[in-house]
């Protein structure tokens, strides 16, 4: 939930580019970048948040919705550290 309210917090600066750090070869550095980060990372949080601790499980319904993500590896590390990182209860 923080990278997510640090890209608000950059949305809210109004700013007219936006570099990007992972984009795809040739993709544009836009404002709508933030819109488009803002919105996967909540999609990412909304399977956490319903109690999905299985980072398979988290990488398939990130890839269901963003099949078409150029680097699916960094998909598969980022479920499997943040499901490493959620506490248990």
């Amino acid at each position: 939930m923080e990278r997510i309210a640090a890209l608000e917090k950059v949305k809210a600066l109004g700013p007219d580019t936006v570099v990007a750090e992972h984009k795809r070869p040739g993709g544009l550095d836009v404002v709508y970048s933030l819109d488009a980060s803002i919105v996967y990372g909540r999609d990412f949080q909304s399977l956490i948040d319903v109690g999905v601790y299985d980072a398979k499980v988290v990488y398939e319904g990130i890839m269901e919705k963003y099949g078409g993500r150029v680097n699916s590896q960094a998909s598969v590390s980022g479920c499997i550290v943040t499901v490493k990182s959620v506490p248990k209860l």
